[in-house]
């Protein structure tokens, strides 16, 4: 049982990079008990961006409508348009989890990602993610493009997804992505009456946490009896795992 390759998803030279998600200690509790990663909507993820194609790869579509004689002008908007929706509708059923590619621990993910210093960070290698992972699920390493003069690829409906602006380059991200396409869609009851759109805020994958962690490492500020709680709270669910305080900001002396 592995994520499935695919053309759209990049993958890193190496396979054993560790990689970071770093989260407040809710989370984690949750993940733990539920031994569930959350996948969330990607329309819902905060970057307007996320899963869409830019204005310039639009603008170079259209050219190409244009200096195709075959293809008849009053078609050129209705099928820019056409394309615009359907981008936009595959946001409402694609749903992506977050990690973060680094041989070291980040300072900056640290303030980037979570609330308090009552957090956590998971490290794991890429390799092992993608291999925790059923075939339904996608995995490979972001692409960061400048939207303003570069065309992001729509030969795949997976491409924009893999794709973030230069802007959040310094996430370095890995992406699991799952699509669910019964979760996007409006249905209707015989008689056409409406019933509730199915669409869900995310899902949840399955995955075997002692397979996938290495070592949980617990926030540079936090305190001492959180550590301990976080180390207590690991034993009583049962699991073996390392746990580590961090000592980003430990003073030299």
């Amino acid at each position: 049982m592995a994520a499935v390759a695919h053309p759209a998803f990049p993958q890193p030279r190496d396979r054993n990079c560790k990689v970071w998600r770093f989260m407040d200690f809710s989370k984690f509790v949750n993940l733990v008990l539920s031994k569930q990663l959350w996948l969330s909507r990607a329309d819902l993820l905060g970057d307007p961006y996320e899963g869409a194609i830019s204005p310039f790869t639009y603008d170079l579509i259209r050219q190409q409508l244009e200096n195709d004689e075959r293809f008849p002008n009053q078609r050129i908007e209705s099928s820019v348009n056409d394309l615009r929706n359907f981008f936009d509708s595959t946001r409402r059923y694609t749903f992506v989890n977050c990690w973060h590619l680094n041989r070291h621990e980040s300072a900056a993910m640290w303030k980037l990602y979570t609330k308090s210093d009552e957090a956590v960070a998971l490290v794991s290698t890429y390799k092992k993610l993608a291999e925790s992972l059923d075939e339904n699920h996608y995995v490979g390493q972001v692409t960061y493009t400048d939207y303003e003069s570069s065309p992001i690829p729509i030969g795949n409906a997976f491409g924009p997804f893999m794709q973030k602006r230069v802007s959040f380059s310094h996430e370095n991200e890995i992406r699991v992505v799952r699509w669910h396409p019964e979760y996007g869609e409006y249905s209707t009851e015989d008689g056409g009456h409406p019933l509730e759109p199915p669409m869900v805020d995310g899902i949840a994958a399955p995955i075997e946490l002692a397979r996938l962690i290495d070592a949980v490492y617990v926030s540079p500020t936090a305190p001492m009896w959180f550590f301990k709680t976080v180390g207590d709270f690991i034993k009583s669910a049962g699991l073996d795992l390392k746990v580590i305080q961090s000592s980003l900001f430990t003073s030299p002396l």
